[in-house]
């Protein structure tokens, strides 16, 4: 404050001088007196020599605006570039300074030598936070990324174990079907031989009943006179009357055309016929007449009686 206070008034300070003080100006945010331009006519130059001398009369008020108002972080590029231009040309202050003692002019160039260097510091210092900061985003994008990719390749992991899993289940079942293929398939190959056996036995069955076909016409026929034996031969132990009526009753039926084996051959009637009339006239037909009728007419009696259906 005391070489503050001790700085000169005069109207024609050096060049140097000059500078300094409008440094301090720029700083404080002071401005300059505005004067004609001797080489210019109708032009103006800016004073800040002038200017400076409102902010020199309280010494005290300067020091502390010097400390407290200047932030070298929140100096504007283009006042950091002209003050650093102008602090390259403060070497010979104090030499131009004889008037002060201890140096003002050199301790306030060296304030603004510390200010700029300290606001350039800062830009470098906020371009590399700056680049530190959008590496830290990289970092984090780049981590999250990876995170996600981690994430995916979980997801795409289980998918495939999913998949996995339902192939296993698939072969499990293709391998059954296989099986239950196999299977139907010999049950098919069964069945085809059996059709084919089947087959065969059809072709006999046929070729039988068309070589035994009128013995089964003949069965009707064949069953009344085996009916008519069984009923009716215990009244006619004779051999020849026998016959006799059995030729009569075979008359009976050619006569109302049903087949039946001639006399001559009625040892070839199959014994299951004769089995077969025995039990089922035995309880159908009535009781034997007195006499001796003829087949037929026992017939009509019969069925007069519904006694057979």
């Amino acid at each position: 404050e005391r070489q503050a206070s001790s700085c000169p008034r005069t109207s024609r300070p050096s060049a140097s001088i000059k500078l300094v003080f409008e440094c301090i100006c720029r700083l404080l945010r002071v401005r300059p007196v505005q004067e004609s331009d001797p080489k210019k006519p109708g032009g103006y130059v800016s004073n800040y020599w002038l200017a400076s001398h409102g902010v020199l009369r309280d010494p005290t008020r300067f020091v502390g605006s010097l400390v407290n108002d200047v932030e070298p972080t929140r100096l504007p590029d283009d006042m950091v570039a002209q003050l650093t231009r102008t602090v390259d040309q403060l070497t010979s202050v104090e030499a131009e300074m004889p008037h002060v003692r201890g140096g003002a002019g050199s301790v306030l160039a060296t304030y603004i030598r510390a200010v700029v260097r300290y606001a350039e510091a800062y830009k470098v210092a906020s371009i590399q936070r700056k680049a530190v900061g959008d590496l830290r985003k990289r970092r984090d994008a780049v981590a999250q990324a990876r995170d996600g990719v981690r994430r995916d390749r979980l997801d795409v992991q289980d998918k495939i174990d999913k998949h996995m899993e339902e192939y296993r289940s698939a072969f499990i079942k293709e391998s059954e079907l296989n099986s239950q293929m196999t299977i139907y398939e010999k049950r098919t190959s069964h069945c085809r031989r059996l059709l084919s056996s089947l087959s065969r036995q059809k072709g006999e069955w046929m070729a039988w009943m068309d070589a035994k076909g009128d013995d089964f016409k003949k069965t009707l026929g064949d069953v009344a006179i085996c009916a008519g034996v069984v009923t009716y031969f215990d009244l006619v132990p004779d051999q020849d009357e026998q016959n006799s009526i059995i030729s009569k009753w075979q008359e009976d039926l050619s006569d109302n055309f049903i087949m039946h084996t001639p006399l001559t051959d009625m040892e070839k009637i199959h014994p299951s016929i004769t089995s077969y009339a025995l039990l089922h006239l035995l309880k159908r037909l009535p009781s034997p007449p007195s006499s001796t009728h003829s087949l037929l007419s026992v017939y009509r009696d019969m069925d007069a009686s519904s006694s057979i259906p």
